[in-house]
This record gives C-alpha cells, sequence and structure tokens, in this order.
C-alpha cells in the first residue's frame, strides 16, 4: 500500500490482507474465528472488498467504502447468518442480520437494517442477587471525568423473533414471539415493540398452571427494563384463583387473588391443591412454604425437566393440566422454522394427542391435532374425539 498527496486528503494504492484473523473477548462473550479482509487502496477512499469470519458456527461478512477527505463518507453493509450472539449465563441466541451504515464519520451517519432471531434461550435466575449501593466516591481535588459524547448516529432498526424465544426458570417455561424496534438516536435511543405469549405454564411447587395471557414489551425508556403482564387461573370448589405476574423484568411482581376473595394462603391452597388450609396436611403445609419460597425467589436451581429437556434434544417438556383437573405430559421441538410438532399424554392414560403447527404468516397460524384427547381448543382428557384442523390469527394492538 502507498499514500502520497497532502496528509488532509492523501492518496491510496494498492492492497492490504488478512488471513486466519481472530478477535475473542471473553467478558462479553464474543469470539470472532477464521478472519479474512481484503482492504483496497482507490484514490481519496479506501474500499472493503472482503470481510468474513465465523460467529459462533455462523457466517458473518461486510462489505463498504471509507473516505479519507473530511468529512470522511462512509457507507458498509454486514451481514451475518446463523450467527450466535455473545452468550451469557441468562441469553444464548441464534440470529441472522441484513444492517448498514451510511453518512459521515465526522458527521451524522445512519445505521439501519433488520435483526431476525431464530432461536433464542433466556433463562430467569432461580435467585435475585443482593441489592448493593454504587457510590460516587471523589478524592480531594479530582476533577470529575469529561462526560461521554456518544457518536452522532440515527437509529432505524429492527428485531423480528417470529417464534422459538423460550423463557425458563423460577417455574416459568413459556415461548413467545413478537418484534422489537430501535429508533432515535445513539445519544437517545427509543426502544419498542414486544413479545406475547405462544403458550406457556408456570410450575408452582409441583402444580402446574397453564397462562391464559403473556406479554412483555417495552416502554420507550431506558434504561432498558421490560415490563411484564402474565396471568394463570385454577377453577375448583366454586373459587377460582388466579396468578399474576407483573411490574418489570428487574422487580417482577407475583400477585395471588380470587374470586371470590379470599386472603393471599387461602388463594395458594386453593392454586396448589383446591381446597382451604384448614383442610392441609403436615406435607402440603410443607409444600405451601416451598411455593412461598419459589415466589420470592428464594427456592433452589433444581430443575429435573430442563436438564431431560435438554438431553433429549426438545425444545419443549413439560407438565400440564388437563380439562378434567388432571395431569399431562407434553413434549415437542421445532422441525424446521416455523413448523412444530407436539405431543401430549395424560398421566391417567386416557388421552393421547399429536399437535402440528405451522406459521402461515405474521399471526397466522395452521393447527392441526389427532388423537383421542381434544381438539385444538382443548386438553388431553376432554373426551373428544381429538381430531381437527384449524386456523388461527392473532393481532397485538
Amino acid at each position: 500500500m502507498t499514500a502520497t498527496g497532502a496528509l488532509a486528503a492523501p492518496a491510496l494504492a494498492g492492497s492490504l490482507r488478512l488471513t486466519g484473523g481472530e478477535v475473542s473477548e471473553a467478558s462479553q462473550g464474543i469470539r470472532l474465528t477464521g478472519l479474512r479482509a481484503t482492504l483496497t487502496g482507490t484514490g481519496s477512499e479506501i474500499r472493503l472488498s472482503e470481510f468474513a469470519g465465523q460467529l459462533g458456527g455462523g457466517a458473518v461478512s461486510a462489505t463498504g467504502t471509507v473516505g479519507l477527505a473530511a468529512p470522511m463518507p462512509v457507507s458498509v453493509k454486514l451481514t451475518a447468518r446463523n450467527a450466535r450472539a455473545p452468550a451469557t449465563d441468562q441469553l444464548t441466541a441464534l440470529f441472522d442480520a441484513d444492517l448498514t451504515l451510511s453518512g459521515a464519520l465526522l458527521g451524522h451517519m445512519d445505521a439501519g437494517g433488520s435483526i431476525r432471531v431464530q432461536r433464542a434461550d433466556i433463562r430467569v435466575p432461580e435467585s435475585l442477587p443482593a441489592g448493593i449501593a454504587v457510590l460516587d466516591v471523589r478524592r480531594p481535588g479530582q476533577a470529575p471525568p469529561p462526560p461521554a459524547t456518544p457518536p452522532d448516529i440515527g437509529l432505524n432498526l429492527t428485531l423480528d423473533a417470529p417464534g422459538q424465544v423460550f423463557v425458563r426458570g423460577r417455574g416459568l417455561d413459556a415461548e413467545l414471539s413478537g418484534r422489537l424496534t430501535l429508533t432515535g438516536t445513539a445519544a437517545a435511543p427509543v426502544p419498542g415493540g414486544g413479545f406475547t405469549l405462544r403458550r406457556g405454564t408456570f410450575n408452582l411447587a409441583g402444580r402446574v398452571l397453564t397462562f391464559s395471557r403473556g406479554r412483555v414489551w417495552l416502554d420507550g425508556h431506558l434504561p432498558v427494563d421490560p415490563l411484564l403482564d402474565f396471568a394463570a387461573q385454577s377453577i375448583s370448589a366454586g373459587v377460582t384463583a388466579n396468578l399474576a405476574i407483573t411490574g418489570s423484568a428487574a422487580s417482577p411482581q407475583i400477585k395471588l387473588s380470587s374470586v371470590p376473595d379470599l386472603p393471599q394462603d387461602q388463594v395458594l391452597a386453593r392454586l396448589l391443591f383446591g381446597k382451604g388450609v384448614e383442610s392441609l396436611t403436615a406435607l402440603e403445609v410443607a409444600q405451601i412454604a416451598a411455593g412461598v419460597a419459589q415466589l420470592t425467589g428464594a427456592g433452589g436451581d433444581f430443575q429435573p425437566l430442563d436438564r431431560l429437556r435438554e438431553g433429549l434434544g426438545l425444545d419443549r417438556l413439560s407438565m400440564g393440566s388437563t380439562a378434567k383437573g388432571g395431569n399431562a405430559l407434553e413434549a415437542g421441538r421445532y422441525l424446521a422454522p416455523g413448523v412444530y410438532l407436539g405431543a401430549k399424554q395424560s398421566l391417567s392414560g386416557t388421552g393421547t394427542q399429536g399437535t402440528v403447527q405451522i406459521d402461515l404468516w405474521r399471526g397466522l397460524k395452521l393447527e392441526a391435532d389427532i388423537g383421542n384427547g381434544g381438539s385444538t381448543s382443548s386438553a388431553v382428557g376432554a373426551g373428544n374425539t381429538g381430531t381437527g384442523v384449524g386456523i388461527t390469527w392473532q393481532h397485538d394492538y
């Protein structure tokens, strides 16, 4: 590579090539391997004619140009296929991306494009961390650090997750789908959008409750703290016991209520055992205590079904309820993006049901059930023929 001309406006000629490169940042879970790149000088600009590597088993590539004279115009396109996002104890994800960056390095730039999540696994911590106060310590005579100045970048990014976003932990086992947006600027980003429940259960001290609704969304404020709205209920002996999970992801609130209105211990007893506190045995009282510990985040991290599900290579393995109040084992996995195959077996042996769900379009889904345990809208053990085909449509508003 050669450079001639003035320092403020150099002229480049030649090329630089990188092969077998690697970038690793252990603290962020980032590792790019097999990097190869070719930079070409074409007078007043540098052209990135090739950039490719592997990110978590997936492919990442980029092309573009950067001008050398002020204001240094830039135009870069980044693509990713089957890439793995930086992994943490709480999140692992596979995604595709098509992103662009254009404008001027010494002026305004715009970042846009889309990210499509193929699969994400979100683990809710089994216990809440202790709160630690952070003090702003200043030594005498020490000048405060200058405020950080973010680059002038306009944002127009979209994250699509049509399915296979699994949230598990603290008794929760749910699959979500939805869309997130990021607009505004790098200095003042505006997050929006959210996820809705496709299917999900909540295991409370051994009793499995099926969610009737579920939603996670962003309200546009910073720092980002997703808002929650999940609800499940159980009906027994003329009492409807409700479980609601609201608040934010950082400070979730779990509330028990009932119709007619009963004290909290009575509602928990109805949810777990279908009877009042006065009728509980000593063992059942101990299970009530375990349920309270789970709700407050004081429980342990023992999830045998999760370990079995991972060992069998399934996307879903859970204990659910039947229409008659019994229990059923449900298992399934995605055969391809948007194609889910599942089976449900009543533990009493009275019903077996197979389910196929195919995503046709955004919010439009084809469902087919076969078996002797109920149709698409009923559960195993309901006593129906259990065979049917239907189309459902869901719209968030």
